[in-house]
């Protein structure tokens, strides 16, 4: 029995006689007593089984509505209710004995142990039973992504429950329909006795590549399948506070707030890179959220949106492509809402979607930083579509082969981003720009990621996380501001949604004449958050100047907008943008609301909104 030892330094895992004790309850099925036994062992002096967890999990992703029959599905004949009644009181016995059934009494009380766990162990220590992704093409025993041997328990879910840590990410487990298919894929759980470890890996494996639970389904339909089941929230909701404990922790070391557990359910950074540009998946789990009707759903939502925002603050996401991600869902919530309703009031309010996104995104430096990306982006396709000027390409590329900056519009420039690096003659000292580029052979000098190279350093593969910078307050020029808000819309604008990576499903242009954001209204609410948010922004850089917070400002863009708002350039501007004449339409009297609040954050005197 190959049993998971702690790493150097850790919690130990809990000992062998204790976990003898869970499992003989396993074994006999009895899943309320051995939910209680682990209760009363839970401890922070040991972190539980992988195993155990993954029981657990399993048991959690059930419906606590009513009981649930765990041996309906597979080789063996099952009996239906009414008929056994017709029959023998032997076979009623027989039958009653065999069956095996998880009581909601028994799902709730997995769900509160797994809540309880938390906030007893490290989130760390629970990293082994969820899925991830490897960090590298080649997974190395005791590296993240590893798939080493757990422990054999005689359960009568055990291949199920197993399966779990086959799945691609968490993402996966959670959608509509995956214990269904573990059931039929693993059959009756009765025969738990005849498929060890030989077979179950063959069948994890083809369970996390069957065809059912691709995007694209049949006709070729994005979301056929729901990207959170309804008897999976509780799940989502469990994964979103593991992975804030974590990233509470990683800030506790001195480091940038992140989670590193959610860093492994997205795909892999490029070779040489610590930076990972693909955030789709969980970005689909937030925009289903807020498209639910349940205000603890929409919750889950946004906290898991603020997670990935914060993830952006650090080396290890990147900012440009995740905003070019969430404004594609963005867009297609958008589009779905505005079929939906078709009256003329639809067209004088913002979407839904973008609503509930301004509306909840705190005021933090991520989140504002984050506003500002999607705002700009949005403004500059808008501009692009009049003045044929094209967004600024992200810095140093998509290592993902993906357009995930300058592809919002359709009318890609073909000449390259970026040209090829060339050998140095003399090996420069490193260099603290953002052109960090080690003096070591180029044998790849296409790298995706601005911090993932440090100097004097060899070129390698290798993901390891080196120190993570803090990054700086980042405030827009009061130029390029001005230049975004006061761009006229095109009547006539046809453009791709960005970054669409639906497998099964080809990148098509958008047969819409218009895009979303081409609405006056939306247009004039995105105008409002940009401007907002360079102003809060230019606030909390002020004082960081003046020491009430870690001064880390550039004095260029803050004495810009300082200067602006000294010689009436920005109430010049506010004035051009929302003091124009009432229209419906065009906001109508959200107009002059949207100027006296950005005039109140900004601190314009009274005396010269009369002047």
């Amino acid at each position: 029995m190959n049993e998971i030892t702690a790493t150097a330094g850790g919690v130990p895992e809990m000992g062998k006689y204790l976990r003898q004790i869970v499992d003989n309850s396993l074994e006999e099925g009895q899943f309320e007593s051995a939910i209680a036994m682990l209760e009363q062992l839970r401890s922070p002096d040991h972190k539980p089984s992988v195993i155990h967890i993954l029981h657990l999990l399993f048991i959690s992703l059930h419906s606590t509505a009513h009981e649930c029959r765990l041996d309906d599905t597979g080789a063996d004949p099952t009996y239906d209710r009414a008929t056994l009644l017709l029959q023998s009181p032997r076979k009623i016995i027989k039958q009653t004995k065999s069956a095996l059934v998880l009581s909601p009494t028994a799902i709730i009380s997995a769900q509160r142990l797994l809540f309880s766990f938390i906030s007893t162990n490290s989130p760390s220590e629970f990293g082994a039973a969820l899925p991830q992704y490897p960090e590298d093409s080649q997974r190395r025993v005791g590296c993240a992504g590893v798939q080493f041997e757990i422990e054999y328990v005689d359960s009568p879910i055990y291949n199920q429950a197993q399966a779990l840590r086959s799945a691609k990410s968490c993402w996966e487990i959670m959608r509509e329909g995956y214990v269904s298919k573990t059931m039929q894929t693993f059959g009756t759980p009765k025969a738990r006795g005849k498929t060890k470890q030989g077979g179950l890996r063959s069948r994890s494996s083809g369970l996390a590549k069957d065809v059912s639970f691709e995007w694209g389904g049949e006709d070729g339909i994005e979301q056929e399948i729901k990207v959170v089941g309804e008897d999976s929230w509780f799940f989502l909701e469990w994964l979103v506070a593991l992975f804030e404990k974590d990233a509470e922790k990683t800030e506790s070391l001195g480091q940038k707030k992140h989670s590193p557990l959610l860093l492994r359910q997205l795909p892999p950074p490029p070779a040489a890179s610590l930076t990972r540009w693909d955030a789709s998946e969980p970005l689909r789990v937030v925009f289903y959220a807020f498209q639910q009707t349940d205000e603890r759903r929409q919750r889950v939502g946004i906290r898991l949106l603020n997670l990935l925002i914060d993830t952006t603050q650090s080396s290890h996401l990147n900012l440009i492509s995740f905003a070019s991600a969430a404004l594609a869902h963005l867009a297609s919530s958008a589009n779905t809402s505005a079929n939906d309703a078709s009256s003329p009031l639809s067209m004088s309010h913002p979407p839904d979607p973008l609503t509930n996104l301004f509306t909840h995104l705190p005021s933090t430096p991520a989140a504002l930083s984050f506003k500002v990306a999607v705002c700009k982006k949005i403004l500059q396709e808008n501009d692009a579509s009049t003045s044929g000027v094209h967004p600024s390409p992200i810095p140093g590329g998509n290592a993902n082969g993906t357009s995930s900056s300058a592809n919002l519009n359709g009318t890609n420039v073909p000449e390259p981003r970026r040209p090829r690096a060339q050998p140095r003659a003399i090996p420069l000292s490193r260099q603290t720009t953002a052109a960090d580029i080690s003096a070591a052979p180029p044998t790849n000098p296409a790298s995706g990621s601005l911090a993932s190279i440090q100097a004097n350093t060899p070129n390698t593969t290798t993901t390891a996380p080196g120190p993570t910078p803090r990054p700086k307050l980042v405030l827009p020029n009061f130029s390029e501001v001005a230049r975004l808000v006061q761009a006229q819309p095109s009547s006539s604008f046809s453009t791709t949604p960005p970054m669409r990576r639906n497998r099964g499903q080809s990148n098509r242009a958008s047969p819409t004449p218009q895009t979303p954001w081409m609405i006056p209204a939306v247009l004039l609410r995105v105008k409002y958050e940009l401007l907002l948010a360079c102003a809060m922004i230019s606030i909390q850089m002020a004082d960081a100047a003046s020491g009430f917070v870690d001064p880390r400002t550039p004095a260029e863009s803050e004495t810009e907008w300082s200067m602006a708002k000294k010689d009436g350039r920005l109430e010049a501007l506010l004035r051009g943008v929302f003091d124009g004449q009432s229209d419906v339409d065009e906001g109508g009297g959200d107009k002059s609301f949207y100027a006296e609040i950005i005039r109140a954050v900004v601190g314009i005197p009274l005396s010269t909104l009369n002047a």
